[in-house]
């Protein structure tokens, strides 16, 4: 009996199918909408004029763009879609591509179903934020780097997330020598949805007592951030010094930001381009040592070992004491690498503070004094 009805459901469908027309196009309202940078929302519309009981299944949209004067195909695909009883199916999805337009192209398939768009191929632009930096100039011979730039379509839907991080050796200054520094610890960025000018602090790292004209990034792009430094030439003012001085660390680290009263036992890290050797390693934060092998083997540390080349440590009140009361106060430990030409400058710097946040500026203004007067 039961072999009878598969026999009957299978002779059914076949029958179903057959009275299909297999060259019929159902037509779908198709929109996409912009929700933040590569972010999008697409919505699936049943046309009105349309029966769309049979449109179900995953639908896959082949889409071009063009990449290096190249055409390139690519593809979207949405499961679970069922546009019977003229439902409206809403998807975020994630482009991969961007500053290009695209165009969706018909017919697609939903399922087993032929689906055109009802306008014809839809073609919209993806654009991403673009920052420009307009003046680079240095807040003391031999200390930090200030970056200014601007955000050129910074808006509400294309913006620059707040705590955006600059990776280590994406920018670096050099001069006709071909001598380079690499910009390193630059401090992250605020929330940019405007074109007003903005600032980022980076420390150049380098040996010897060399100077530096010019200014170039590696990459032009930072995740999808595109970096655009046309405008710039060679930076203001005279010859820039490097901040070191024939002593450099292998070891770097960005600087963290924390509150006293809200975060417990936080931490930092510090990456080493070379096998950390524990045995010769002193590290100081100012002039406390916060790292040391003493010669009974027992350790004075607030830094941990994770591999070969990665040190995390902890910020306690014994090795990072919090000297003031006061909310708007900022304490500053700079982390320090003990080497045979002296104190080896890491990149890393520790800001606690009592109030709840603290401003990109203060890295910057610390910084500088701290390279005066060292």
């Amino acid at each position: 009996m039961k072999f009878l009805n598969l026999i009957l459901i299978i002779i059914l469908s076949t029958k179903k199918s057959e009275e299909q027309n297999p060259d019929e196009i159902k037509k779908v309202n198709v929109n996409f909408t912009q929700i933040s940078n590569a972010n999008y929302k697409i919505s699936l519309i049943c046309n009105k004029n349309d029966d769309c009981s049979s449109i179900a299944g995953k639908a896959i949209l082949t889409y071009e763009y063009t990449s290096n004067n190249k055409t390139q195909k690519s593809q979207i695909r949405l499961s679970h879609i069922s546009l019977s009883n003229n439902q409206i199916i809403e998807r975020d999805i994630y482009i991969p591509v961007h500053d290009t337009n695209l165009t969706f192209i018909s017919p697609f398939k939903i399922g087993q179903t032929k689906v055109n768009y009802t306008d014809g191929n839809i073609t919209f632009n993806v654009s991403m934020p673009t920052i420009i930096f307009t003046n680079v100039t240095f807040l003391s011979s031999r200390g930090p780097l200030k970056l200014e730039f601007e955000c050129n379509n910074c808006n509400s839907n294309i913006f620059i997330p707040e705590g955006t991080e600059i990776p280590d050796d994406t920018f670096y200054i050099s001069n006709e020598k071909n001598e380079k520094a690499y910009l390193r610890s630059c401090t992250p960025m605020n929330e940019i949805k405007s074109n007003f000018s903005n600032i980022i602090i980076c420390i150049p790292f380098s040996s010897g007592n060399t100077y530096y004209e010019n200014f170039y990034n590696i990459t032009n792009k930072i995740g999808f951030i595109n970096i655009n430094i046309s405008k710039i030439s060679s930076f203001a003012g005279a010859d820039y010094y490097s901040i070191n001085n024939e002593c450099v660390s292998f070891l770097s680290g960005s600087p963290i930001y924390y509150n006293v009263y809200k975060e417990k036992n936080p931490t930092f890290t510090l990456t080493s381009k070379k096998k950390i050797d524990e045995n010769s390693l002193v590290l100081f934060a100012n002039d406390t040592i916060i790292h040391k092998n003493q010669t009974n083997s027992q350790l004075i540390s607030v830094c941990n070992k994770i591999d070969d080349y990665t040190l995390t440590c902890g910020i306690d009140f014994v090795h990072f004491p919090h000297l003031k009361q006061d909310d708007e106060d900022v304490n500053v430990y700079y982390i320090y690498e003990q080497k045979e030409c002296g104190f080896a400058f890491t990149g890393a710097v520790v800001l606690s503070s009592y109030s709840f946040y603290i401003k990109n500026w203060n890295v910057g203004y610390f910084l500088f004094w701290f390279i005066l007067f060292f």
